[in-house]
């Protein structure tokens, strides 16, 4: 027997499916072609059977998010579960999940290669596609991964829309802006990294950006000669230039794009912004981090600049608004800002952390098993 949350189904003796309740929404109509069912769960307002032939069927609401939708690829079907409003099947190749996905629920990421973070959704790859997940209320379009990507190599995701680059070229997806339209002279393009309202990417050893010049972040300085660790930031940008130089560019109200000189072997450079006021001259910060551990300079305000005593070992940077956070290379995240709290750090902390990526206060950290994000939710990671 299994509860739906105002239905209720049994697995009768006979390997047939009785349910009883309401039926707003079809959640009682048992389809007559279920075969010999041998598993049964129920969501709140629909139920899946699992039948002697490994086939799944999904029956009631499908208005939410398509979890009736049963996927048509999905077969050899050993175990069967229904959440609220998603499903998730255990097969011979591995599992699946289908449903609602605003916080990565049904979001099963097999060899994760690389991801990145907006403001309401997170997007990664593989060597064969591009998966996403997140809320759909502010853009729709955020999660709908042009069907032309083939062979992805780099990734980057804004507040309102994504860019890959793969073998069939530039991809970029969203709220329609300026922020879509890249140059169409892209050849090579190693990183890519998104914010607001523009896109910069690293082709042919040269930063290159599209979008809004808002505070001109599009005006990349002509003599960066080695760029590697590109970051943007709501209102300026910054990136690694050879083995002892951090460059910024963009809107300089509180110095954040000032550049830093005789690093030593630097790891990463972080672009933080205002939010959500893209013309704020009040914030705006930026951080370095190199065998001298983290040094953060532009505003002061919210405590992005108040970096934690005896942090050393920093391999990877997130600087967002009223936030700021350093990888250590032990696997332990630590963040400051005033936007950051008890919840954010213990959801960061899940061990061995390898990367962490953000946008603004919504930040991702990563590891071999899962992928544990502030605000946003996460996704099972399985490496084959």
């Amino acid at each position: 027997m299994v509860v739906g949350g105002l239905h209720t189904c049994v697995l009768q003796d006979d390997q047939q499916v009785t349910c009883w309740g309401d039926n707003s929404r079809g959640q009682t109509n048992v389809p007559s072609d279920l075969g010999n069912v041998v598993s049964l769960d129920s969501g709140y307002y629909h139920t899946c059977s699992l039948n002697n032939l490994g086939k799944v069927n999904c029956w009631g609401d499908n208005s939410i998010a398509g979890q009736v939708d049963v996927p048509s690829d999905l077969s050899d079907v050993t175990k069967l579960h229904s959440g609220i409003h998603n499903n998730c099947a255990e097969t011979t190749f591995g599992a699946v999940c289908w449903g609602k996905n605003d916080y990565g629920q049904s979001s099963i990421w097999y060899d994760l290669v690389d991801y990145d973070v907006g403001d309401d959704h997170v997007c990664g790859f593989n060597k064969d596609k591009v998966m996403c997940f997140g809320k759909e209320h502010n853009e729709p379009e955020l999660l709908n991964v042009p069907s032309g990507v083939s062979g992805p190599k780099a990734i980057g995701v804004g507040r309102f829309h994504s860019c890959v680059w793969a073998d069939t070229g530039m991809h970029c997806w969203g709220r329609e802006g300026e922020h879509l339209i890249f140059p169409a002279d892209l050849t090579d393009v190693t990183e890519i990294d998104a914010s607001t309202s523009h896109t910069c990417a690293i082709d042919n050893g040269a930063v290159v950006c599209w979008g809004s010049n808002t505070n001109g972040v599009l005006n990349v300085p002509t003599n960066i000669l080695q760029p590697h660790k590109l970051n943007t930031g709501t209102n300026h940008n910054c990136v690694l230039d050879g083995e002892t130089t951090a460059r910024c560019w963009g809107a300089n109200y509180r110095n954040q794009s000032s550049d830093r000189y005789n690093l030593t072997n630097p790891v990463g450079v972080a672009a933080g912004g205002s939010f959500p006021y893209p013309h704020s001259e009040d914030d705006g910060h930026s951080c370095v981090a190199d065998d001298y551990g983290v040094d953060c300079w532009g505003s002061s305000s919210n405590g992005v600049l108040s970096i934690p005593f005896g942090l050393t070992n920093v391999v990877d940077l997130h600087a967002g608004w009223r936030a700021t956070c350093a990888l250590e290379a032990n696997g332990e995240v630590t963040c400051w800002g005033d936007s950051i709290n008890e919840n954010i750090v213990d959801t960061l902390n899940i061990g061995n952390v390898t990367k962490i990526e953000g946008y603004n206060g919504g930040i991702c950290a990563e590891n071999r098993r899962k992928l544990s994000c502030s605000g946003l939710g996460g996704a099972l990671l399985i490496n084959r």
